[in-house]
């Protein structure tokens, strides 16, 4: 059995650590089926998005020492996002520029992962940003 150090997990926190966001999501995306999308609609506070569960396999990794214990220092939180969330086979440009999917001109839905029209954001951002009730929304998108 490894030894663990749990002082080293101590500062093991979703808002901390970008590592949770990314195993959570991770781990819900094999569970169901859904996209990035429909993840991060499901909001940090509900249940189903695995947070919980993702915070505390990151703190049991961090303590047997199979990952690296979370920096405060900014760059590594960039470093440690970017990693994650990006595909460097997939240009930048190649991305919807607000949930940062890349593009899927197979799909044909309304609410898919297509490129709305020339805009640099997919439909489904598109379209959640029109279905919107709140008179004063604002966003990348229709700002």
């Amino acid at each position: 059995m490894t030894q663990l150090d749990p002082t080293a997990a101590a500062n093991v926190h979703y808002a901390t650590d970008p590592r949770i966001r990314h195993l959570a999501e991770a781990a819900w995306r094999m569970k169901t089926g859904g996209s990035s999308a429909d993840w991060l609609a499901l909001g940090k506070d509900n249940p189903d998005a695995l947070i919980p569960e993702a915070r505390e396999w990151v703190r049991a990794a961090v303590a047997a020492g199979l990952l690296p214990v979370p920096s405060s220092d900014p760059g590594w939180k960039s470093e440690a996002r970017r990693a994650a969330e990006e595909d460097p086979a997939v240009d930048a440009s190649e991305r919807c520029g607000k949930c940062k999917q890349p593009f899927d001109p197979d799909d044909k839905r309304f609410d898919g992962l297509a490129r709305f029209y020339l805009t640099p954001y997919c439909r489904g951002c598109v379209d959640r940003c029109h279905d919107t009730e709140i008179a004063d929304h604002r966003c990348v998108i229709c700002a």
